[in-house]
């Protein structure tokens, strides 16, 4: 499974599929593994939730990250947004 010797904890927020979960959540941490028949490597993905019961916690760096991405998608009441469909 995910061990935490080879777990690199993630600076800024990616939204990938957890390995654990399988769901689409932002990741905490990822593990580079190299693959046994092809011999290139893949990375696996942990979500926060899933990390917590492994004992894998966020960074401080990372949570600021998050809190100034979450800032940022906030819209002031006066302005217009346009998209494009």
């Amino acid at each position: 499974m995910f061990s935490k010797k080879s777990v690199r904890p993630l600076e800024v927020p990616l939204v990938r599929r957890c390995f654990s979960c399988h769901q689409l959540k932002f990741a905490i941490a990822s593990q580079v593994l190299i693959h046994k028949s092809s011999g290139r490597p893949y990375c696996r993905w942990i979500c926060e939730s899933c990390g917590h019961k492994r004992g894998i916690r966020a960074t401080p760096g990372y949570l600021k990250n998050l809190q100034t991405m979450d800032e940022g998608d906030q819209t002031e009441a006066g302005s217009k947004v346009l998209a494009q469909v």
